[in-house]
């Protein structure tokens, strides 16, 4: 079904619609997309998506990050961090397993709190100004993120919505970045029907939907068709 279809758990005789079909139909009131507020995502869309401004300078830093430590319990997963990242920059983090890439990341990105040190992203402090640094940046996670019984474009429109951006931009983002990484035959496909390169893809898509100022890309090449 659509996504207005499933926007709307319950059917005209009162009985709950089902997304998909078989075993792994679902009761859509549970679905990712039918938890959506249709009518206010509308009313406030248009706010929510005006251009953030992003307090960096030419003398300040995209990322800073100084004595960072970080535990888990009696394991020391992150040893006094410091690393400065230039605006311009395309930056990589390389190491072993288990070195501490994806806890940095994820201490950048405002998802975990470090044990001890300071960080910033975009001006903005990780710790105390989380939910700035999460409106202005894109990630694409190293895990699969993306609802497989859903579409590529439904998830992406999906994930749209729930940043607000308004119907005719969202549109135009998808269709130039399905263009951009050569997916566009692949639109209208179930995302659990696509190789893991194009799955790959399609979440690589996601992260840059809402035009970050900065994109965090953990694992981006893992299993990526050229």
């Amino acid at each position: 079904p659509g996504l207005d279809a499933i926007a709307q758990p319950v059917g005209e005789d009162g009985a709950k619609r089902r997304v998909g079909s078989g075993p792994e139909a679902v009761p859509a009131v549970d679905h990712p997309v039918a938890l959506l507020d249709v009518a206010q995502r509308r009313a406030r869309r248009e706010e929510r998506h005006r251009r953030l401004p992003v307090t960096i300078t030419p003398r300040r830093p995209l990322i800073e990050l100084r004595g960072i430590e970080k535990y888990y319990g009696s394991f020391h997963a992150l040893k006094g961090i410091d690393l400065t990242v230039p605006r311009g920059s395309i930056f990589g983090l390389l190491g072993p397993n288990g070195a501490g890439k994806t806890t940095t990341i994820r201490v950048l990105l405002g998802l975990i709190k470090p044990t001890s040190g300071r960080a910033t992203v975009l001006g903005f402090d990780v710790v105390k100004q989380a939910n700035e640094v999460k409106r202005r940046i894109g990630y694409m996670s190293q895990r699969f993120s993306l609802y497989g019984d859903l579409t590529v474009r439904e998830n992406l429109w999906m994930f749209s919505q729930l940043y607000g951006m308004p119907t005719k931009v969202a549109e135009n983002r998808i269709d130039a970045l399905l263009k951009a990484l050569k997916l566009e035959h692949k639109k209208n496909s179930k995302v659990r029907t696509l190789s893991t390169g194009l799955r790959q893809k399609a979440n690589m898509i996601r992260g840059f939907m809402t035009d970050p100022a900065l994109i965090f890309l953990d694992e981006p090449t893992l299993g990526l068709d050229v």
